[in-house]
């Protein structure tokens, strides 16, 4: 009778659609698809992605952090309820609990939606700072990507959006890389945006004149630059003469570029039922990644008294009490999540960068970071993390150790990793491998900024600290800081700025104590030398045995010493020689 009763809570709580639906859950290393369609679909939507990601890995090398949730429903009645944008066969959303990819199995059987969707995510976790109407075609030249058994391909005709340049008059480049909300309104033009996006993104990633200098082009535009300025910067070429020839290759045919083959991921898939509280969980997270933070708080507390010791449900209810700015209640959920085993290495990290947005105590996000990387070491962003802290707690020994436990990083996260490396690398007083460090930090600089940072790490790893006496605005002595090379000779801090410094190797003959001072005379290579003392605490002696040095008046017996002096003939620095 328990077991009955537990099935008709069940039953009565999950979302249309879901009832009397049979959920299953294909994994892979890097995706988790729900679906109640038949099994084939969420197996074939797994297999197929992994090998996108292998793909998109291969060819740019930046794929997004952790796993990506797909949830493919069975019928568009069922993705309406969650739809984000209207006429949409997809969409992509990130969420405190990870990132979705939502669709449904009436759309046509490729990897045409997903694929344009992952991209979307792909662009958002790289941090690349693109237009719209780039973002837009990139995803749409991804959703092309296709797999044979001996190629892949990327590029060629999408009908529908060639069917649309080839009979309308094109958007100006102006008005295509300006806003897009002025098109929104404007059903009759908005699908142009799209297709035209497409169209000169396949121009640059394919085509044999634009494709070798794609890189270059994405780099001046993350450093803010125009697309317009760009396109000149990079190709030589105005946006006018490359809207020409995307429309060439409309209008003769646009031909895919073949690549080298993907490895088949479709024996890594695992396909297993998905009980109704699995099903029920994933569909509140993507509620809450949807931006409907109501009902995804009303079904996390059903969830709660249906399996109170499951730590995901404490988890979740947690990151909505931080995003409520209630930190009492976040820390006292996420507590109770620590304490009943939470296993989620992104949920720990995701939850521990919202702490920190919100202003949680850092031993909160400190203990999400920790129990993140000692779920998942590899979890490269929580390493990250942890090494800034103990960086900025002044423990670099402990940062460095985060640092090292990294992957080498993606291009696009390269400079803040070699910089935050060379830091703590020189706080440690290691600085041959802070150099390097620094050196790779500039090789990855997208800015002058960056690199003259980098620089500035590289002359901090040469050099070191000393001190020089200068004169202040009023004539007195002051003692500032100066920077000499690492090996260089101990520096000798009376020697004051503008003393024109020499030395020479001597033998002291005679102490001179007079009304007006102390004098030494030396005698020299070149003759003798008479060098003054106006105030023997301003002499650094060295090599004194560690007694306490005291000149004596009258001769000397002929003691070898190194001096010091200034061009006025005043006496800086004696060392004793043997």
């Amino acid at each position: 009778m328990r077991g009955l009763r537990a099935w008709i809570l069940a039953a009565l709580l999950l979302p249309p659609g879901v009832a009397h639906a049979t959920w299953t859950v294909a994994r892979t290393r890097n995706f988790e698809v729900y679906s109640n369609a038949p099994a084939d679909v969420p197996r074939a939507l797994a297999s197929g992605l992994e090998r996108l990601r292998a793909f998109l890995a291969r060819q740019i090398g930046i794929v997004p952090p952790g796993t990506v949730r797909v949830v493919c429903f069975a019928s568009l009645s069922e993705f309406d309820d969650y739809r984000i944008r209207p006429a949409a066969d997809g969409f992509s959303v990130m969420g405190p609990d990870g990132e979705y990819i939502v669709l449904h199995a009436a759309a046509p059987n490729d990897l045409r939606v997903p694929a344009h969707e992952y991209a979307h995510l792909l662009i958002h976790s790289s941090g690349w700072n693109l237009p719209g109407w780039l973002a837009e075609g990139i995803a749409e030249v991804v959703s092309t990507v296709r797999f044979g058994e001996q190629y892949s391909f990327i590029g060629g005709d999408l009908p529908g959006r060639s069917h649309q340049l080839k009979t309308a008059a094109w958007i100006p480049p102006g008005e295509l890389f300006g806003s897009r909300s002025a098109l929104e309104n404007d059903p009759l033009r908005l699908p142009f945006y799209y297709a035209e996006s497409w169209a000169v993104a396949e121009t640059l990633i394919v085509s044999p004149r634009y494709a070798p200098h794609f890189p270059e082009f994405l780099a001046m535009l993350n450093q803010g630059s125009s697309s317009a300025a760009a396109i000149e910067g990079v190709y030589h070429t105005t946006a006018d003469a490359l809207f020409r020839e995307a429309r060439e290759r409309v209008l003769s045919g646009m031909v895919p570029l073949p690549l080298p083959p993907v490895e088949d991921g479709a024996a890594a898939v695992r396909v297993d039922a998905a009980s109704p509280f699995e099903a029920r969980l994933a569909l509140a997270g993507l509620r809450h990644a949807s931006g409907q933070a109501e009902r995804a708080l009303a079904q996390y507390r059903e969830l709660a008294v249906e399996n109170p010791r499951d730590p995901r449900v404490p988890a979740a209810l947690g990151v909505i009490a931080l995003e409520r700015s209630d930190e009492t209640e976040a820390a006292r959920q996420w507590e109770r999540a620590f304490t009943l085993g939470l296993d989620d290495a992104d949920l720990c990290y995701r939850f521990a960068i919202l702490a920190d947005d919100k202003g949680l105590a850092p031993a909160e996000v400190r203990a999400a970071l920790e129990r993140a990387v000692a779920l998942r070491p590899d979890l490269d962003d929580a390493q990250f993390r942890l090494g800034l802290m103990d960086y900025n707690a002044d423990h670099p020994a402990d940062a460095l150790a985060h640092f090292r436990a990294m992957r080498p990083p993606s291009p696009d996260r390269a400079w803040r990793y070699y910089n935050a490396l060379a830091s703590a690398l020189l706080e440690l007083n290691r600085r041959a491998e802070a150099k390097q460090a620094a050196i790779e930090a500039e090789r990855a600089a997208a800015s002058d900024q960056e690199r003259k940072r980098a620089r500035d790490l590289q002359y901090f790893a040469d050099t070191r600290l000393s001190v020089e006496i200068a004169r202040g605005p009023d004539g007195q002595r002051i003692f500032r800081a100066v920077r000499v090379p690492v090996d260089a000779a101990p520096r000798n801090p009376f020697i004051e700025a503008g003393d024109d410094a020499r030395s020479a190797e001597a033998r002291l003959e005679i102490v001179e104590c007079n009304d007006d001072g102390i004098r030494l005379v030396l005698g020299t290579a070149a003759g003798r030398l008479t060098l003054a003392i106006p105030d023997p605490s301003k002499v650094q002696i060295r090599n004194a045995g560690g007694v306490k040095f005291e000149f004596v008046c009258g001769p000397q017996r002929d003691r070898p010493v190194l001096v010091e002096y200034t061009a006025a003939g005043i006496l800086r620095g004696l060392e004793l020689r043997e």
